[in-house]
């Protein structure tokens, strides 16, 4: 029996539209948007059975677009617009999507090169560094998860709250934030690793 699906696969490639490959945009679809696909499909008879759940863990940047970020940005809005099209017809199936957008999470996702290398510079000072002091421990996002499993019905949630804000300030601005990020483009790039 399985009563929920946790798709939750993912790397991202940093670097500018210029200096990545349509080789490079198909490889982190495959992973990131195919990965995801291919954690649902095995259990959606199970799921219909037992009346299941299905969480698709996507980002904020599914939300937002950040400079030197385009493929990873690309997969999270194309996880989110898979969410949104296909909540109702699962519903129909008896089956509930959740989709979780987390902020910057403690994680080894930036820790590797686009070709699956890790990066030899990576030290727990430069983690801090590029999570901008705000990500949070794995575990937090997993809470959240379970606490949003036993609610009803399907839902779309951004944790934590500095998400929550990212989300707020594009939400009621989008024009304003990407000016902000444009600005401090600099800055950026030297607080998230290339």
């Amino acid at each position: 029996r399985i009563d929920v699906v946790i798709a939750n696969a993912g790397f991202t490639i940093a670097g500018g539209f210029e200096s990545l490959t349509t080789e490079d945009y198909l490889c982190i679809f495959n992973t990131n948007f195919g990965g995801m696909l291919n954690a649902i499909y095995p259990c959606l008879e199970h799921l219909k059975i037992s009346n299941g759940k299905i969480v698709i863990m996507g980002s904020i940047l599914g939300e937002l677009g950040i400079m030197d970020r385009s493929a990873y940005v690309s997969t999270k809005f194309a996880m989110r617009g898979f969410y949104e099209s296909v909540r109702y017809e699962l519903k129909e199936k008896g089956i509930t999507t959740i989709l979780v957008e987390p902020g910057f999470v403690r994680t080894e996702l930036r820790n590797f090169d686009k070709t699956g290398k890790r990066l030899e510079t990576v030290t727990d000072d430069h983690r801090k560094k590029t999570s901008h002091g705000i990500a949070v421990p794995p575990e937090d996002i997993a809470r959240a998860v379970l606490k949003l499993l036993k609610k009803k019905g399907f839902m779309r949630a951004i944790v934590p709250g500095h998400a929550k804000w990212m989300y707020f300030v594009n939400w009621i601005a989008p024009k304003d934030l990407a000016t902000i990020v444009y600005k401090n483009r600099d800055w950026i790039r030297r607080k998230v690793e290339k």
